[in-house]
């Protein structure tokens, strides 16, 4: 893989190297969120009136500090 490069001339919108703590938060929220309604539906036993929880109920990807990936003309700015 030394020889490896960069195929697809994607750079990052912001100048954020990453999303991973803002995944990594989301899907805490998320696994609390679900622990949380499984614990009311197992205390009214109604385990068929049960609705999962939606991503958009824990976090905003917008709100997130990368917004993404654009193609870019520029193939030496190949920023990650």
């Amino acid at each position: 893989m030394s020889r490896s490069y960069k195929k697809q001339p994607f750079v990052s919108i912001t100048p954020a190297d990453s999303e991973k703590f803002d995944k990594i938060l989301f899907h805490r929220r998320m696994r609390h969120e679900e622990r949380r309604r499984l614990q009311e539906t197992k205390k009214s036993g109604e385990f068929d009136d049960h609705l999962t929880t939606l991503p958009e109920a824990v976090s905003d990807p917008w709100m997130w500090a990368k917004d993404g990936r654009q193609l870019t003309d520029d193939p030496t700015d190949l920023r990650k």
